[in-house]
């Protein structure tokens, strides 16, 4: 009996820890556009025409500022699922420039941690 309540408090943690990972993630660009600019950020949301193989459905890039050390901003790409996303990141984990990568929900962001922080809450 035991084993069985460990097992069910297992799943039952892992599910909560799932939902609270996906329910931080903005449900479409509209939305992340809207949290970012609320965090200072001008932003730009750019809707692909069509959907491609990978599933990229839009790009959000956001700006707070520029200085001699570089541009405050981030980049967000909405995939059209959670599978797309996740090969995307995978795809992407050892790219140059990628500061900060980033999978959150169907999400794939990277930027300033500040930046980062700001788009998952």
């Amino acid at each position: 009996m035991t084993r069985k309540l460990r097992l069910f408090g297992f799943i039952f943690v892992a599910f909560v820890a799932l939902f609270a990972l996906v329910a931080c993630a903005p449900a479409n660009g509209d939305k992340a556009k809207a949290k970012m600019e609320e965090a200072g950020y001008a932003c730009t949301w750019t809707v692909n025409k069509e959907v491609g193989e990978n599933g990229e459905v839009g790009t959000l890039l956001c700006v707070k500022g520029i200085s001699l050390s570089g541009v405050d901003g981030l980049t967000a790409v909405l995939y059209d699922s959670a599978s797309h996303a996740k090969a995307a990141y995978n795809d992407s984990k050892n790219a140059e420039g990628k500061t900060n990568l980033t999978l959150v929900g169907k999400w794939v962001v990277w930027g300033p941690e500040e930046a980062v922080k700001a788009f998952k809450k």
